[in-house]
């Protein structure tokens, strides 16, 4: 789960990280300073903590541009007046965060965020060069990955779908969510595999795919790891 704070005050935003990082553990934080960095990134932010006093682009004007990116991007304001919760119910705020009242009010943001980032586990974002919006995809839903040419094929259960970039740069983060390298040009998804015979991988679709020989016994012992972690 990738998480940003933008906040000026970087000793307060290190606070929220701090008590994120300790109540959830494998979750990814970044601080802004500089609400203009925060929107130059090209990361994709499950969710985003926003100082609505933030100058050059304050907290209203991010979510605005958030909104129109990323429609499944969480926000949380952090205020420092609430007389500006009227003015920010329009962009569908996840919850707020009183300056004052951080204790109390981070307790609440926590406990719906460890239930946000089990849910986020089940999908996965592909930023794509000169689009605005990010690809996202149910896991459960893409058989595997396979190189083409110049082009990585997304081949979901009924359609495929092609993007410019290659399986090294993304091989960790499938790994991560369940995927296996069962060759230099397939990547697939545990949860399609059916068997594994001599030197091919048996999809539940009835496909066959490719296995390398010397990917062999690491492929069975790390489908049989996510298989008995499953159970």
């Amino acid at each position: 789960m990738n998480i940003a704070i933008c906040d000026i005050d970087k000793e307060f935003a290190s606070i929220i990280k701090l008590k994120i990082e300790e109540k959830l553990g494998s979750v990814d934080v970044d601080i802004y300073t500089d609400s203009k960095l925060l929107m130059q990134s090209d990361k994709v932010y499950d969710c985003v903590f926003l100082y609505m006093d933030m100058p050059d682009i304050n907290g209203i004007d991010m979510a605005r541009c958030i909104r129109e990116k990323y429609t499944f991007t969480k926000m949380i304001f952090i205020l420092s007046k609430l007389d500006a919760v009227v003015e920010v119910m329009k962009y569908n705020p996840y919850r707020f965060i009183r300056k004052e009242h951080l204790e109390e009010d981070i307790k609440e943001v926590i406990a719906v965020l460890k239930e946000k980032s089990e849910e986020e586990l089940q999908y996965i974002n592909f930023k794509i060069p000169g689009e605005r919006k990010p690809l996202r995809f149910n896991i459960k839903d893409i058989v595997m990955f396979e190189v083409f040419r110049h082009e990585l094929k997304i081949k979901l259960e009924d359609k495929e779908v092609r993007i410019k970039a290659t399986l090294e740069i993304l091989e960790k983060t499938l790994e991560a969510k369940g995927f296996i390298r069962v060759h230099k040009s397939y990547i697939a998804n545990y949860l399609w595999i059916e068997d594994i015979i001599r030197n091919e991988v048996i999809l539940n679709n009835g496909q066959r795919v490719p296995l390398s020989r010397q990917k062999k016994q690491t492929v069975i012992q790390r489908l049989n790891s996510l298989r008995s972690n499953k159970n």
